[in-house]
């Protein structure tokens, strides 16, 4: 939490009704992350690192990138912070100073999106943090890195191609893809009425942890693993359990919105959270 003193202080106390110009940051120390890993085998052993940041209005923010992780955490402000960690990586630090400029970000009203470059380098990164009012609708985009969700409310639509999807203490809405990392939920409060869940994920496997009180009809496969509830009645329960796969259909509690859950080649965990 140190690190983002500076950015209260340059946050106004009223909620913005428009995105509010970038920040730049040099020398905050979220970037002492990445800047631990320059100077390795690779050739690229020059690095260039800065913060960049915008307030938006909350109510639906949109945050994409190509190469990086997105962190989203709830706060009490009215308003929603997107920090971008941008780095980039170079032969000479003159060619990673230069990447750095290069590296753009698209602010809308209520989207932070990387522009990508016309040359891509699998050394440029935009990592995100958000901190957002829970009831804050998100829509998060990357190719290449993990993306983590805590504490959240509003409607969630997640996607990811490489990387795990990790979603704690959400409450409302969930949609979340990903082809190679596995899905962990953890579902807030009592009853998720109208919530509904849609997971999906190629290679990986789901957990899903329920509260008491979760009512929903569960839809779950994979192709390759098993499925299993723990601490959880089904009723109405369809099996198909076959050589390598493994299917269920069934109704938690009075029924209601959808719990989907689906892989090709993973296990899946469906239990009531401790």
């Amino acid at each position: 939490m140190l690190r983002l003193l500076p950015a209260l202080l340059f946050l106004t106390a009223a909620a913005c009704a428009t995105a509010q110009p970038t920040r730049t940051l040099a020398g905050d120390d979220w970037c002492d992350d990445v800047e631990r890993g320059w100077g390795g085998d690779r050739d690229e052993r020059f690095g260039a690192c800065e913060v960049r940041e915008v307030i938006l209005p909350a109510g639906s923010v949109a945050v994409g990138g190509r190469n990086g992780a997105i962190t989203v955490r709830p706060w009490d402000r009215p308003d929603v912070l997107v920090r971008a960690r941008v780095s980039a990586r170079g032969r000479t630090q003159a060619e990673a100073d230069r990447r750095l400029r290069a590296a753009r970000l698209d602010v809308g009203r209520d989207a932070v999106r990387e522009r990508p470059p016309r040359r891509p380098n699998d050394g440029d990164v935009v990592a995100y943090e958000v901190f957002a009012p829970r009831q804050t609708n998100l829509s998060l985009r990357t190719m290449n890195g993990a993306i983590s969700v805590e504490g959240m409310a509003g409607a969630l639509d997640v996607q990811t191609m490489n990387g795990g999807l990790s979603l704690r203490d959400v409450a409302g809405a969930v949609r979340a893809r990903t082809m190679n990392g596995g899905i962990d939920v953890a579902v807030g409060g009592r009853g998720g009425v109208g919530a509904g869940l849609d997971l999906e994920t190629a290679n990986g496997g789901i957990s899903v942890a329920l509260p008491r009180g979760y009512s929903a009809d569960v839809v779950a496969s994979t192709q390759m693993g098993q499925i299993s509830t723990e601490g959880v009645a089904l009723d109405a329960e369809r099996r198909d359990r076959g050589q390598f796969g493994d299917r269920l259909a069934g109704q938690i509690g009075a029924g209601g919105p959808t719990l989907s859950a689906v892989t090709q080649r993973g296990g899946i965990s469906i239990r009531a959270a401790r």
